[in-house]
């Protein structure tokens, strides 16, 4: 399908003569079914993107494509994590010095998990309440097989995650309550004996890192998604490790702040030459 982003992307690619890459999650396109998403799990998400991007770059060597100055990595909530965490591995490790990143824009992103993780824990309430139990599911059917779904939700959601989580309902999103009395347990909303998740969370967290490339972050102020609280208290541990980051806070929600990312991000294309 023609969908939105993948417009924007074709029309800046017309514009600015890009070579523009949208991969498909590890789960999704060739491999669903094959695999599940490791949703927040930097590993498996950075390691099959870094691989996608190669591939992408040999197909247009072979084909005499001429090289710009370096990669423009953008995405928002989900694409806004893998943005962030496949940048910091371009810029930190000696392996992709041929991979310059000259810009990385993102927005709705989540940073610190863990953080994430308490805001919810204080909330009475969530507007997309399956995007947590999809990220334990994730955990679970990649590098944390140890999980035990009980631990952390209800029932009958930590029996049926899996099954409305599939990628064949549609209806997944009515499944699971918007309370999160009533879909977490009280062990996790009450943080007792979490120290296992916890560290998961923390671990798969984006880490602050001293970046060369120009760094754009956008939030939508009313964003109880992703909380905007945890984007800007990274966006400002980013500035005290040494890192340069300009955080722009935008009105919206989530999917309302969507709109000003794409109306950011638009403008800053224009002065990449």
């Amino acid at each position: 399908n023609l969908e939105p982003h993948i417009l924007f992307w074709l029309i800046e690619a017309f514009n600015h003569g890009l070579a523009v890459m949208i991969p498909d999650y590890p789960g999704f396109g060739d491999s669903f079914g094959q695999c599940y998403i490791p949703y927040v799990e930097k590993g498996p998400m950075v390691r099959t993107t870094i691989e996608y991007v190669e591939a992408v770059q040999a197909i247009l060597e072979k084909e005499k494509y001429v090289k710009k100055k370096g990669l423009i990595i953008s995405g928002y909530s989900l694409g806004a994590y893998v943005s962030l965490q496949l940048a910091r591995e371009l810029e930190t490790n000696n392996l992709y010095k041929e991979m310059p990143v000259e810009l990385l824009f993102t927005g709705g992103s989540p940073c610190d998990l863990l953080q994430e993780a308490n805001l919810i824990r204080t909330s009475e309430s969530m507007p997309q309440p399956y995007l947590f139990p999809l990220a334990l599911l994730g955990y679970k059917e990649n590098g944390y097989q140890q999980l035990v779904m009980s631990d952390y939700l209800k029932e009958p959601y930590a029996s049926e995650a899996a099954v409305y989580l599939d990628g064949q309902h549609d209806d997944f999103n009515h499944f699971f309550t918007s309370k999160t009395s009533e879909l977490f347990t009280g062990g996790f909303l009450g943080n007792e004996g979490q120290d296992e998740i916890n560290k998961i969370l923390e671990d798969n967290s984006v880490k602050p890192w001293k970046n060369s490339c120009r760094f754009i972050m956008t939030h939508g102020e009313n964003d109880e998604t992703v909380y905007y609280e945890q984007a800007k208290s990274f966006a400002s541990a980013h500035e005290k490790y040494g890192g340069s980051v300009s955080f722009h806070k935008t009105l919206g929600t989530h999917t309302s702040a969507g709109l000003w990312f794409f109306l950011n991000l638009y403008t800053e294309l224009n002065k990449v030459d």
